[in-house]
């Protein structure tokens, strides 16, 4: 149907072409935008269709894993002094092509946040009554 994606349209990861490697670059460049290009590194794999972006500020490996829609997350510790520990987001919806956010940061704690796939509504601006009363929302608290 004109319109739908693979996605909504039930259409099953074998039954669609592997991407090729203009197509793994644009979306690498594209999905390097999305944090503004604040990242590492961003590697393209022609073999798996992957493209795994490498992000050192844990803010914008959250935020690029959420905008994805990565739903697992991995943490490795570190295994020497040299060799920091790791977080690794993976998963999604995303037919053809497979992400996956890398963050090695000393600044990384844990719980780290993973972000599955949800209903629509839940983006949606939630209303606060910052600097209102909640009893009169017309009403400004006073100061």
């Amino acid at each position: 149907m004109p319109g739908e994606d693979a996605i909504t349209s039930g259409v099953a990861g074998a039954a669609v072409p592997a991407p090729s490697v203009g197509e793994l670059l644009t979306v690498a460049a594209d999905v390097a935008a999305m944090v503004e290009g604040r990242t590492a590194y961003v590697t393209v794999s022609t073999h798996t269709g992957m493209v795994a972006v490498h992000v050192d500020a844990p803010g914008d490996a959250e935020h690029l894993a959420r905008l994805l829609g990565l739903g697992e997350v991995d943490y490795h510790d570190a295994t020497g002094p040299d060799r920091a520990g790791c977080v690794v987001w993976a998963g999604g919806r995303w037919p053809g092509v497979e992400f996956r956010v890398f963050c090695t940061s000393a600044a990384l704690a844990r719980p780290v946040r993973a972000f599955p796939q949800r209903a629509a509504a839940f983006d949606e601006p939630v209303p606060f009554l910052l600097g209102k009363n909640v009893r009169n929302p017309r009403k400004q608290v006073a100061a």
